[in-house]
């Protein structure tokens, strides 16, 4: 095993007397808000002790007794069996391939069944834990850890990770938070926290907590680093300010996803809901158990009914084709309603005029048959229970020169959004929402499934007290997403 080069950074924070970034001298209180009547769909009846949501929306879950694979839309799981043992943890590769890890080994998912990874045999005498896969400069960078170690396969060969020569155990371990402008891997373990990220061929290392013993961890879509330590809540923001919080509950873990907005709690008292800078407790969940969250960002929990997947509403998400798209051949687009079962109608509409599906929910779209340009796609369901979800997918065909972040929807963020919508402290207006100063920000804003931030806007709801975008500055936002929010 190689032993990384390491620069290794220490910042001492005078206030605390402690290696660490500093905090502000005192702690604020978080933005309680009404309880959360979450939407709850049972996904089975079996014993679940592992969960773990897919980019596609599909869902592995099981125990020892077995493995199962839920693909999106389809009523009945593949069984993977029971080779994998007790399951730990997964990690999807940038192609969307599936890497498993369990008490009997590494597996990959082939088809329907396991087969055994051909890097067993050289983690086979580690005691790995955990799995977390990320770009690496030539491939996926696959991350192992434990509560001794952290390690890396990268390029073909084994890392041990060990700043200034100790090992660096990971107890606890989060994806995505940035520092200096580069996604990392943060890790926490016995009594600091550290993020841990390549730099021109070297990984630097460095240390932001110290004395601090972290209970749970997360980064949510607005890739901000989230911890529960010491009793209080700290959050960490893309460009290094750091807050922490008084809070009426004490997380025991925390789950977020890429893309989405949507931050899930486990506490004592059931769970509690993070959107929009305000927590909410969840009712109807005391005594469940937090496994993960999907690719939509709805949380999955085990309950003594089985396994339920919550959600703040009822989302429609679109499979076949991503938002900001470039439509190049024909495409079959499958619209995936929360609880199809109990729809009753289904309105689609291309470009606002309205168009069919067929009976298995899905559309082909032809780009000889569109104008070049941006579209939009749109569906509303109606239940039976008279409520609704709706859902759009923004896409462009042929030749098409999109807006920009730089050029034109900073400065509508500027005029219309900047008094709520910067981070933290920056914000004039007390109590803002989801920040949206950057460009990945308002992607994550306006992909999440549970956000109707393109609504909110086209209809003048946002931004709050203020005159509304023009029908032109509507039509600019649009644009941008489905040219695929360029910088």
């Amino acid at each position: 095993m190689r032993r990384l080069s390491f620069l290794l950074l220490f910042l001492v924070s005078a206030s605390s007397g402690c290696a660490g970034d500093p905090l502000p001298e005192q702690p604020g209180e978080v933005r309680v808000g009404g309880p959360l009547d979450a939407y709850m769909e049972p996904l089975g009846t079996g014993p679940a002790l592992f969960a773990a949501g897919l980019a596609d929306y599909g869902l592995l879950y099981g125990s020892e007794d077995g493995l199962f694979l839920q693909e999106p839309g389809d009523a009945e799981p593949v069984d993977l069996g029971t080779e994998l043992g007790i399951p730990l943890s997964a990690a999807e590769l940038a192609d969307s391939s599936l890497l498993l890890l369990g008490s009997q080994g590494l597996y990959a998912v082939q088809g329907e069944e396991l087969i055994a990874s051909p890097l067993q045999a050289a983690l086979s005498a580690l005691e790995v834990d955990e799995l977390l896969a990320s770009d690496g400069e030539s491939g996926d960078d696959l991350w192992l850890l434990s509560t001794n170690a952290t390690q890396v396969w990268s390029e073909g060969a084994l890392y041990s990770v060990e700043p200034g020569g100790l090992e660096l155990p990971a107890e606890r371990s989060a994806w995505g938070a940035p520092v200096d402008g580069k996604k990392a891997l943060w890790v926490s373990g016995r009594s600091s926290l550290y993020s841990v990220r390549f730099d021109d061929g070297l990984v630097a290392a460095q240390l932001h907590r110290a004395d601090t013993q972290v209970t749970a961890m997360a980064v949510d879509g607005y890739e901000t680093l989230w911890l529960a330590a010491d009793g209080e809540l700290f959050r960490r923001w893309p460009d290094d300010r750091w807050d922490w919080f008084t809070a009426p509950f004490v997380p025991t873990r925390m789950a977020s996803v890429e893309g989405s907005g949507d931050l899930w709690l486990q506490t004592e008292s059931g769970l509690w809901h993070h959107s929009g800078d305000v927590f909410r407790p969840v009712e109807g969940t005391l005594g469940a158990t937090l496994l993960g969250v999907d690719g939509a960002g709805r949380a999955i929990v085990r309950t003594e009914a089985g396994l339920v997947r919550v959600s703040e509403g009822r989302p429609l998400l679109f499979i076949g084709l991503a938002e900001g798209e470039q439509l190049e051949l024909d495409t079959t687009v499958r619209l995936l309603p929360s609880a199809p079962e109990e729809v009753l109608s289904l309105t689609v509409t291309l470009d606002q005029e309205e168009i069919s599906v067929d009976g298995d929910l899905a559309l082909l779209l032809q780009p000889l048959e569109l104008s070049n340009g941006a579209h939009e796609l749109a569906a509303t369901a109606h239940y039976g229970d008279g409520g609704e979800s709706s859902g759009s997918l923004f896409f462009s065909v042929g030749e098409f020169v999109p807006p920009t972040w730089s050029e034109d929807i900073q400065p509508i963020f500027v005029q219309h959004c900047s008094q709520c919508h910067l981070g933290g402290q920056q914000a004039t207006v007390a109590g803002g929402g989801d920040p949206l100063e950057t460009a990945g920000q308002w992607a994550t804003a306006i992909s999440d499934p549970s956000s109707d931030l393109l609504g909110r806007i086209e209809t003048g709801n946002m931004p709050l007290n203020s005159p509304p975008l023009t029908p032109a500055e509507v039509q600019t936002v649009k644009a941008w997403v489905a040219g695929g929010f360029q910088e």
